[in-house]
């Protein structure tokens, strides 16, 4: 079975989309989802570029605010 090809701007916006969401939520409990959503896609290396871009890794880190 082929593995099916991501298109990467699709990729890149629908990251865009998570960390624009959990920018825009005062809901503690939705940026955890959000960050929970974020980590599963970092399991996929073709994401890393992405990741980096979106400095998605600071919010990994906590980098950010729950207030």
């Amino acid at each position: 079975m082929a593995k099916r090809q991501k298109n990467p701007r699709e990729r890149f916006s629908f990251l865009r989309e998570l960390v624009t969401e959990f920018q825009d939520t005062s809901s503690v409990d939705a940026k955890e989802q959000v960050l929970a959503n974020l980590g599963n896609f970092a399991y996929d290396p073709d994401n890393y570029i992405h990741i980096k871009e979106l400095n998605i890794v600071d919010l990994f880190l906590g980098k950010h605010n729950f207030k």
